[in-house]
Parts: C-alpha cells; structure tokens; sequence
C-alpha cells in the first residue's frame, strides 16, 4: 500500500517563498506570521530561514542577498541554488493573496501536528498499563498546545506591582497642543490614535500644521513627521511658511504671493525672510519631515517603524492627512472593511511603537453641527473612531452658511469650533473656539472672549 506524505503544500509553499522574495509587504507578513515549523519540505525551511533572518536585519528580501547569505552558510547547493529561488521568485503569485497563501501553510501545519498528536495517543495506549483518564487527560493537553501554536495564544504572566512602577516610570506623558484652551482637556496620547476630523474645507489639513508648528516649537528637542497624501509637498511647506511668517502681502492670494516672492529671490520682508531661515533650519535638521509619498499602508506602517527606529524617544510625533486617502493592497467586499484595515494598522503601529499619531479623517455630509459632528459620520469609518483615543470634530460655521448660499466665504478672519467627540483621557463633548486667519493660514486664541470657551453639544 502506497504511503501518503502528510499533508502539505508544496505550491503555496513556493508562493509564499516567492512573494517575499520580490514583494517587502509580503516579506515583512509572512517574517512576522510564520515560523520554520509551518514548512513541510526542508529546502523551503532552509530559505525561510534566510529571508526571517534578513527580515530582522533589516534588509531587503533580494535574491542576489539570499543567495550570497546561503552561500556563506554552505547551504545554496542544498536548496537548489540560485536557480530555484530564481524560479521561486517567478512562481510567485500576487502578493495581495499572501495572507491567503499563509492560511494555506498554517492549516497543512496544523494538520501535521494533529496527525502527530494521534499517533502518539496510539503508540500510548496500546501499553497495557497505561491509565486512560491519564491519556486522555494528556490528549487534551496536547490538543491545547496545538491551539496555542495555530493561533498563536500566548498565556499572560502575572503582571505585579513592580511591574506596573517600572511601566510608569518609562510611560512619556502625552504631548501639549501649544494651545492653552484645547490643553485645559486634552493632550496628544502617547501610543495611540487622535483623530482630527472635519467636511472638506472646513481646516483638518491647517489643524494638523498649527499643531504640527506648535509642538515643533514647544519640544525643541524633538522631530516631527508630516505625511501629505492631498497636497504635494511644496504647498504643505509653502503654508508652513505662511503660519511661522505672519505676514500678509494680500488677504486674498497670500500663498500665491509668498510663492512669487520666493521665486523671485526678493529680500524686502524682514518677517517673512526671518521665517524662511526658520524653516530651513527645521527641514536640513531633520526636525521637520515632510513626505508627499503615497504609501500603501503597509509600507506607510513600516516606514513609520523605522522612523522611529532611527529617532527613538527624540520622534515627537507623525502626521498623516488623511486616512480616507491612504491605499491598501489587499482585496476586500467594501471600502468600510478596508477602511478597518487601514486604521487597525495604524493603531498597532502607534502603540507598538509607543508613538502618537495625529490622523486626519473626514466627516460625512449633514444638515447642521449637530448632524456632522458625530462618531458615526466619519466617511466610511470603518472601526476608525473605535481606534482613536481621542477625537477632535471641527465646525466652521462661516464656511457652512457660506456653502448653504453657494457663496465664498467672506472676512479674513473666522471662528472655527474643535469638539472633543471623544476623549479616553478626559471630558468629551466640550467645545473650543480657536479665530482661523485665514490668509495666513493661521490658528489663534481668541482674544475678544475668554480663553476657555466650552458648550455642551446637546444645548
């Protein structure tokens, strides 16, 4: 009788081999999630090694690297030499089904330890002085660790008292908006989400740079990152420019004016060229990042890692404007369960690497305030407001009625409204009325009325 080879397969085997050797995101999936066990034949497991080991180096999943790696270690003949990781790399489907192609090898995996486990429950109970509540009480225990090793459960060690001084005396406190009104009741989580959150127009992009300015000039010491996916660079350092200048040439084109006299290599603006040696010193020092690079969110994730790798606790925080821009490899039924993904790993970044990051995101449509500033509007949210910990809304309402009489907005200067819809650290539903000028671009403490201004958004 012909004996049967457990179970396996060798195609996704070299379908996964293969995308991590010509596709990072599916390098840096299948490095995190598998591990040597889950390959049935020996010159697979030999590969994956290699490439896990490039994975935590750092390095790049190249088959010239590989091979030079296997070589060293006297093992390039042994899995076919470069040959076959070339032919593995052109057997490679396409990484967007990589997590398909895991499932594939963690459930012939899971098959081979069950057929294992039953084998030995055989070889066991065939001894006839065994005790049956023993054996089963080991199958049991043998199924358990089965479980544990699929799904990758782990089980918690006591976490003590001690434990939790040493965790608060490393824990960094949260960062200060630079705004005395908004820091009265928030501050920016350390390894979280904050969403700022706001209809089109109505300033999420001018919010996240006066916060971006503020905390540059509050932390010296630290560096910030800026990810554009809307605006192109150039315009996001021309309207940081415009806020550090305070300087208006023309309330109605003043960037575009800014821009022309930089052109022109005018030196007549004394504010203006001071804030133009500011910014140089932020940009060549690296304090200020600024990326119009529109990542996959996995490579966005990666990026940001890697940031932080490079900066540790002197990385004060990321921006990206804004979440409904960013893109995702992977298929899914609908833009919600997309959208789940994308903020799933954002989350998971922040809080593995104990960074904040400030999202933009934008609100759905509605009749009035109360209709658009809610949890439950953000556009196609996904599980968005579940993973941020705190969630600033906007409202103009200038620019509201003047959209409702199909007119520009008119003044130079306008009210706009934050309301913190939610807020793990503190009160939520509480209002703040920052003044927008808008021609430099600029967020203000009002100065007419009290500093702390708040209302409930049931009255």
């Amino acid at each position: 009788m012909k004996v049967l080879d457990p179970p396996n397969s060798k195609e996704s085997e070299m379908m996964v081999l293969g995308c991590m050797l010509t596709d990072s995101n599916a390098m840096s999936i299948a490095a995190i999630s598998l591990e040597e066990p889950y390959f049935y034949y020996a010159q697979h497991k030999i590969i994956f090694r290699a490439l896990k080991s490039a994975h935590r180096a750092d390095k790049a999943g190249d088959i010239y690297l590989i091979s030079e790696e296997l070589k060293n270690q006297q093992k390039l003949d042994e899995v076919g030499g470069i040959a076959y990781l070339t032919t593995l790399a052109q057997f490679a489907g396409t990484s967007a089904y990589i997590e398909e192609y895991l499932s594939i090898l963690k459930t012939k995996m899971k098959l081979r330890k069950l057929l294992d486990t039953a084998k030995a429950l055989e070889t066991s109970a065939l001894k006839s002085d065994i005790d049956a509540d023993i054996l089963v009480r080991q199958y049991r225990e043998s199924l358990d660790k089965l479980v544990e090793l699929d799904e990758g459960i782990l089980i918690p060690s006591p976490y003590t008292y001690k434990n939790l001084l040493t965790d608060l005396s490393q824990t960094r406190e949260g960062l200060k908006t630079g705004y005395p009104s908004l820091d009265k009741i928030i501050e920016i989580p350390q390894g979280a989400i904050t969403l700022v959150a706001g209809r089109p127009s109505h300033g999420k992009t001018i919010t996240q740079l006066n916060l971006l300015i503020k905390m540059i000039k509050l932390y010296p010491q630290l560096h910030f990152y800026f990810f554009s996916y809307e605006e192109p660079k150039s315009q996001i350092l021309l309207k940081i420019l415009n806020i550090l200048a305070e300087d208006v040439i023309d309330e109605s084109h003043n960037l575009s004016n800014i821009e022309g006299y930089l052109r022109g290599g005018h030196k007549t603006r004394s504010k203006l060229d001071a804030a133009a040696i500011e910014l140089q010193s932020l940009t060549e020092s690296g304090r200020l990042i600024i990326s119009d690079h529109s990542y996959y969110v996995d490579d966005l994730c990666l990026v940001v890692s890697k940031i932080k790798k490079r900066f540790g606790d002197r990385l004060g925080a990321v921006f990206i404007d804004y979440i409904q821009k960013i893109k995702i490899k992977y298929k899914y039924p609908t833009r919600q369960l997309e959208l789940q993904k994308i903020s799933s790993e954002i989350l998971e970044t922040a809080k593995s690497q104990n960074l904040p990051i400030v999202l933009g995101a934008q609100l759905g449509r509605g009749t009035g305030k109360k209709e658009v500033l809610r949890l439950d509007n953000l556009r196609e949210a996904g599980d968005i407001e579940n993973d941020a910990k705190l969630v600033l809304g906007i409202w103009n309402q200038a620019k509201d009625e003047a959209d409702s009489r199909d007119e520009m907005q008119k003044g130079r200067i306008v009210d706009l409204e934050f309301v913190v819809l939610k807020n793990r650290n503190g009160p939520s539903n509480q209002s703040i009325f920052l003044e927008f000028d808008k021609p430099l671009s600029m967020l203000k403490e009002k100065i007419k009325e009290d500093l702390f201004s708040r209302k409930d958004l049931k009255s």
